[in-house]
């Protein structure tokens, strides 16, 4: 399946790069970003071409760098975009490729912006896939649920990023069992080099780790998927808190032999697909049976 070439829509005075895979008239799914994008890299690892490809089945997949990263222009006088800036990348991606309405699949950090775009844009949304995302990533009264302060996670990620930013380590506090993957550390060191420099991904981290978008879910009118691993660094309690909070939204958890599936092949990767390809066309292929544990909430 053959990689889409680098396009390039234009807000305001500045350009926002995108490319596609697949050509599915009927769906489209759109790929928010997390903080490291690069359009150039998307296909980067055998992996990601796999999952990527799988999506292209029975969906048209939109990549795009937001303003600040990859392949896009900065945004003037912007220490790091806002949830607006993100939002008018993504729609003037919609309108250069004429698409009106979309599947939204986030992951992690671009989890937050998928749920503003949603409720900011419903006549844009035709679903939402957050996996492994949060609305907010600390606790606090009534949302007890998030990381406690007291553990300087922030602090504590944000130093790891401006000690290690793209040399491709800051990865492996969170997977440890990858540590002896070369080819993915080198992967990882060269994806965060073509996203950003350090000091601007240490101002970004800083910025995007604390974003708070609880007030935004009761407003979201798009039916949502929740894929969420059980792993003990997963943000398992986020996500529950996501399927309870949102009006339309259907939980799928999953046992994985390495929590984070975007990324690894395992077991709920083969969940997150077909859970995907049901939520966004109606209907579930037939595959082989595959062996897997998971919990549908």
């Amino acid at each position: 399946m053959t990689l889409g070439p680098v396009r390039f829509a234009q807000v305001g005075e500045d350009w926002v790069g995108y490319r596609t895979l697949g050509d599915r008239s009927e769906h489209a799914i759109l790929i928010l970003p997390t903080l490291a994008s690069s359009v150039d890299m998307v296909l980067g690892l055998p992996t990601d071409r796999i999952f990527f490809e799988r999506l292209a089945e029975f969906a048209t997949v939109v990549f795009f760098d937001r303003r600040g990263t990859g392949v896009s222009d900065g945004v003037p006088n912007a220490i790091a975009p806002t949830l607006e800036d993100w939002a008018d990348d993504a729609l003037a991606v919609l309108d250069s490729l004429g698409l009106g309405r979309v599947s939204i699949l986030a992951h992690g950090m671009g989890v937050p912006p998928a749920l503003s775009f949603a409720a900011g844009y419903p006549s844009r949304v035709d679903s939402l896939v957050l996996v492994q995302g949060y609305a907010r990533v600390t606790s606090c009264e009534g949302y007890e649920i998030g990381v406690p302060s007291s553990a300087r996670v922030i602090d504590r990620l944000v130093d790891a990023v401006a000690r290690s930013w793209g040399e491709g380590s800051a990865f492996f506090v969170v997977h440890p069992e990858m540590r002896g993957d070369s080819e993915y550390r080198d992967y990882l060191a060269r994806s965060e080099r073509a996203t950003f420099g350090r000091a601007a991904a240490v101002r970004a981290y800083r910025v995007w780790l604390a974003v708070d978008v609880r007030d935004v879910v009761p407003s979201v009118q798009a039916p949502a998927l929740i894929l969420q691993g059980t792993d003990s660094r997963s943000p398992t309690g986020a996500g529950r808190w996501l399927a309870r909070e949102l009006p339309d939204a259907r939980l799928v958890e999953y046992d994985n032999e390495h929590f984070d599936w975007w990324h690894m092949e395992g077991r709920g990767r083969e969940v997150a697909l077909d859970a995907i390809e049901e939520l966004v066309t109606g209907v579930r292929s037939e595959r082989p049976p595959e062996r897997v544990l998971a919990s549908v909430l």
